[in-house]
């Protein structure tokens, strides 16, 4: 009968000239006994074999195992990607201290690439008498200043409240992957920020909207595409 794993083996041996039979357990000890071979002291500062295999393998050093062809490796791992809410509260902090510090409106954002933070910006509206100083679009500016780039592919926006129409189209300008926000368009409003009329400006008839809109000189208007077209050396955006 084959045993399986999970059932119990027993083994029997003849001890003595009595020919007695042992138990498996007692016949083990016994040959255990019999035939265990005394080891050499080890000299003070010393460690067996195995401790120091295990030793450099925890330490991350390349360990060859004796008689075979394979090594454990240390594999150097990245620390782990800070989460959304990591950015998020770090961008509220910068709104919360552009507020305390009188430098502007209740808003900030972060770009961030890989993890790390490439352009940070708060609104600086009234600081700087400039309308689109917005939080969204000051990080932008200065991440592409950061990278020497124009467009930001591979990055993320991490804002403190939903993009108004502005940042939202500086964003998809951009290029930038993804967008992350805390408060949002109802929130701001109920903190005297409302631009939902500019979302209904946008959806009506250019003629319609609040500030006049009127095309002239249709005619002409082609004159700086063409140029545009004409010259080798554009850079398309």
């Amino acid at each position: 009968m084959r045993h399986g794993p999970w059932q119990e083996r027993r083994f029997e041996c003849v001890d003595g000239p009595v020919k007695k039979v042992l138990p498996g357990a007692a016949c083990k000890r016994r040959l255990g006994q019999a035939h265990e071979r005394p080891r050499a002291p080890r000299r003070p500062g010393t460690k067996r074999r195995d401790s120091r295999m295990m030793e450099a393998i925890w330490a991350g050093a390349p360990v060859s195992l004796p008689g075979s062809r394979f090594q454990f490796l240390s594999i150097e791992s990245d620390p782990p990607m800070p989460s959304p809410s990591s950015f998020l509260r770090e961008a509220i902090e910068m709104a919360v201290q552009n507020v305390t510090t009188g430098q502007g409106g209740p808003f900030a954002a972060l770009v961030v690439r890989d993890g790390e933070i490439v352009g940070r910006g708060t609104n600086v509206v009234t600081t700087l008498n400039d309308p689109t100083a917005h939080a969204e679009v000051t990080a932008i500016r200065r991440a592409c200043d950061a990278l020497d780039d124009f467009e930001l592919a591979g990055c993320t926006l991490y804002a403190t409240c939903e993009p108004c129409p502005m940042c939202l189209g500086a964003a998809y300008w951009a290029r930038l992957d993804r967008v992350y926000y805390a408060a949002t368009q109802e929130d701001a409003a109920e903190a005297g920020f409302d631009d939902h009329h500019i979302y209904e400006e946008m959806a009506k008839p250019p003629t319609e909207r609040q500030i006049p809109m009127d095309q002239a000189l249709s005619e002409e208007a082609n004159r700086p595409f063409e140029a545009w077209l004409d010259y080798e050396d554009r850079v398309a955006y």
